[in-house]
């Protein structure tokens, strides 16, 4: 039986090249090589049963769970009537297809490759891959939509996807440092994504299967195992390589269950003790799973809103030092127009039209601001709800190539409130530098009392 996610290849047509809700019959010689194909698995497993239909995947294999799940959500309808393919390699287009099903199906932007053409099935995916980073091509101009994908560029395109997140290293001899997909298997296996094809291989270069496809989508969006967390509770293991940016429709955690995970933070920010010590007041009213529910340091409370809106800890950590040096007591937007500020703050010439870590700004947040000013937790609680409405798709008023899934066009929208403009790009590009420097650990940071 086939383990790890290796199993080997054989070549057959199939369907991914056609609609979800639209698809032509098979020929009649692949539906003949899939007959063939189930004959030969019901003689030699007969104790096995199909999974989801398919004839050609039994419930004993390391991808039968993964396949269940593409075809529940939606990912997934075949290669023909009861057959998957397994085995199949996947083309650049097909893989393109299922990461774009898996965010949602999402609008894409212009599209770059004139080797992808509009009647294509995947040129909205492709398009929408490019317009997010996902994919640069394989050259400016060229996508090669009907080339297999490799092992290396699936990961790095599936790392790209999931906002870049770091990893610890790896074994993998075949896997280099200068590789392009050197960082985006080091977090595969750090993750839980891969094994490898041996303890010491991964195959980069290699065509990836459909199972294979199959098992890194499933092991991305699966959940952790249960445990019993720091405070004595029994649920979901706390992520092993921290919070990482969970993908658009997965299940996010609750407060509670990320105030159970915390790593302990020591204070830097004394300044900030009685805004950390308060809780919110209650639900807002247009994202009612914002509460401030969570008291504890400055660093705990970043922890804590990173995990409860699945974005990446570290991108949340950098882009409050941007947003206040980590002080909630930090006032921004200074205007003579006191209309645009909070009561508590107008009589002060010029007054602040944002306060605190993340500078909640009065004038389009007014219904967060009573509790964005006295509760830290409640400032990031909300500012990062806004992100994950942005990331989810939520926000279409922003019209023009937006979509879900874009990790930092949605920190842009916090600063400039449009969708790449108004300095947005500036601001994304601060926040990457900071977190690269990993500014917080830095001697003049933590000593800024």
């Amino acid at each position: 039986m086939l383990t790890g996610d290796s199993p080997t290849t054989v070549a057959l047509a199939g369907k991914e090249s056609l609609p979800l809700q639209s698809r032509n019959p098979r020929p009649l010689t692949a539906f003949a090589v899939c007959v063939a194909l189930i004959s030969t698995l019901l003689t030699v497993q007969p104790a096995s049963s199909a999974v989801a239909g398919f004839g050609d995947v039994a419930d004993d294999q390391f991808f039968s769970e993964p396949i269940q799940w593409m075809v529940n959500r939606g990912i997934t309808t075949g290669t023909s009537e009861g057959c998957f393919s397994p085995d199949r390699s996947v083309t650049r287009g097909e893989f393109a297809t299922f990461i774009w099903r898996y965010a949602g199906e999402p609008s894409g932007g212009p599209q770059p490759f004139r080797d992808v053409h509009s009647g294509d099935f995947f040129a909205v995916p492709v398009a929408w891959m490019a317009d997010r980073q996902i994919t640069t091509g394989t050259s400016p101009t060229t996508f090669e939509p009907n080339r297999a994908v490799t092992r290396g560029e699936a990961a790095t395109m599936l790392w790209r996807y999931a906002g870049r997140p770091a990893g610890d290293g790896h074994v993998f001899t075949d896997v280099d440092a200068g590789d392009f997909f050197n960082d985006a298997v080091a977090w595969m296996l750090a993750a839980g994504i891969t094994i490898g094809t041996t303890p010491s291989t991964f195959s980069p270069q290699r065509a990836i299967s459909r199972a294979e496809i199959a098992t890194f989508l499933w092991r991305f969006d699966d959940p952790a195992p249960t445990v019993i967390d720091r405070n004595g509770q029994c649920g979901p293991a706390a992520p092993t390589n921290g919070f990482e940016t969970l993908a658009p429709g997965a299940d996010l955690p609750s407060g509670e269950q990320c105030a159970g995970w915390l790593t302990d933070g020591i204070e830097i920010r004394p300044d900030n003790t009685a805004a950390n010590n308060t809780t919110g007041s209650g639900p807002h009213p247009t994202y009612p799973r914002v509460d401030g529910d969570f008291t504890g340091t400055t660093e705990e409370i970043i922890q804590w809103a990173a995990c409860k809106w699945g974005i990446d800890e570290d991108i949340a950590r950098a882009q409050v030092v941007r947003e206040s040096w980590w002080h909630q007591d930090a006032q921004g937007d200074l205007t003579n127009d006191s209309s645009s500020c909070h009561p508590a703050f107008r009589h002060l010439s010029p007054c602040p039209e944002s306060i605190g870590l993340m500078q909640v700004r009065y004038l389009y947040h007014g219904a967060a601001m009573d509790d964005s000013i006295a509760s830290s937790a409640y400032n990031l609680d909300y500012a990062y709800a806004v992100w994950r409405a942005c990331y989810e798709g939520e926000l279409t008023w922003l019209g023009g190539s937006y979509g879900a899934g874009d990790v930092w066009g949605c920190l842009g929208v916090w600063f400039a409130g449009r969708w790449y403009a108004n300095g947005a790009s500036t601001y994304i590009a601060e926040v990457q530098t900071i977190m690269s420097d990993r500014t917080w650990e830095t001697p003049v940071f933590v000593n800024d009392q």
